[in-house]
């Protein structure tokens, strides 16, 4: 779009170049005639600016969103599999999270301190999240439970003891 708003204003400039050359205006009348032609070319080209600009904002802000659904899936899995998940674990009980997305996903919550990354006795690697201190077993708390209790809670990370909060 800003590339077809471009081409028209150049040729709007050509268009006034050209009326100008073969004219007998006077000097005033030229620079009202450019005034005219720029004021025109002007407005395409701030109004294509403009929605473009503000297309990248609304794309950042779904990317935001969709990032933190993903992360409220991987909870509520790591809920009902008592905080331990791998990446084809997450991807085969999410809906739209993929095998390699969600590998991401679980690599920088790790590096975030969310969550820890170690491996099983045959080399598997899988995440593991606290699940807390709950006064009930945590076999018995619902996914949706388990998630609305650390949204209360504090969670502690790796990188160098700081405590970080879930809802800030």
């Amino acid at each position: 779009m800003l590339k077809s708003c471009s081409a028209g204003c150049l040729s709007m400039i050509g268009a006034f170049l050209v009326a100008v050359g073969f004219s007998q205006i006077s000097d005033g009348g030229s620079f009202a005639l450019l005034l005219f032609f720029l004021s025109s070319a002007g407005v395409p080209l701030w109004l294509a600016w403009s929605l473009q600009r503000s297309a990248m904002v609304d794309m950042r802000r779904q990317q935001e969103l969709r990032r933190e659904w993903q992360e409220r899936q991987i909870l509520r899995i790591a809920a009902a599999h008592d905080g331990r998940v791998t990446p084809s674990l997450v991807a085969m009980h999410s809906g739209d999270i993929g095998l390699e997305e969600a590998r991401r996903i679980l690599q920088q919550l790790a590096v975030d301190g969310y969550c820890t990354c170690d491996s099983d006795s045959q080399g598997t690697l899988y995440y593991e999240f606290d699940l807390g201190g709950e006064a009930r077993p945590r076999e018995r708390l619902s996914a949706e439970e388990w998630v609305e209790s650390m949204s209360q809670r504090r969670m502690t990370g790796h990188r160098g003891e700081q405590t970080q909060y879930v809802d800030e």
